[in-house]
C-alpha cells in the first residue's frame, strides 16, 4: 500500500539537526531522539549519553554489537559511556519511556514535556498525531 505523507508542522528544524548528526549511538535509540529534539526545538545541548543518563538507562554489559547493529554499520560508543550502568541481565536493559519523559522534562528545566502515544495500529497512530498536530498548530511553536 503507497504512503503519502505530508510533512508535519514544524519538522523542519527535526530535518536540519538531523542532517547533521551521524548514526545514533548503540542502544540509545530514544535518549538520542530526545537529544535531536531538544537541539532542534529548545536550541538545548545535550548528548545521547547526556539523555540516557538522565533517563537511567541501562546498557547490557556484553554481547556482540553485531547482533544488535543495522546492516552495513558499525558500532557506535562514544564519549561517556562509561557513565551509563550496565547489566548482564538483558531483561533490565534499555531506557524506559517514563525515564525519557523525566529525561525531556529535567533537562529542558520543565520547558518541554514528552508525551506518549501507544497504538496497536501504525497508521492509526499516524491519523492520531496528525490530528494532534492539526487541532494544536500553535503549541510547537509557543515553545520555539
Amino acid at each position: 500500500m503507497p504512503i503519502t505523507l505530508d510533512l508535519f508542522p514544524y519538522l523542519d528544524p527535526l530535518f536540519k539537526i538531523h542532517q547533521h548528526n551521524n548514526q545514533q549511538p548503540d542502544n540509545l535509540c530514544g535518549p538520542y531522539w530526545i537529544s535531536l529534539l531538544l537541539a532542534a526545538y529548545g536550541q538545548i545541548t545535550v548528548s545521547a549519553v547526556d539523555v540516557a543518563i538522565a533517563a537511567s538507562t541501562i546498557l547490557p554489559s556484553h554481547g556482540d554489537p553485531s547482533c544488535w547493529l543495522p546492516p552495513n554499520t558499525s558500532s557506535l560508543q562514544g564519549i561517556g559511556y562509561e557513565q551509563i550502568p550496565t547489566s548482564p541481565d538483558l531483561s533490565l536493559c534499555g531506557t524506559a519511556i517514563t525515564g525519557l519523559i523525566q529525561a525531556t522534562h529535567t533537562l529542558s528545566q520543565g520547558k518541554f514535556c514528552l508525551i506518549p502515544l501507544q497504538t496497536a495500529n501504525w497508521q492509526d497512530g499516524l491519523s492520531t498525531l496528525s490530528k494532534l498536530c492539526h487541532a494544536y498548530p500553535k503549541i510547537g511553536r509557543a515553545h520555539v
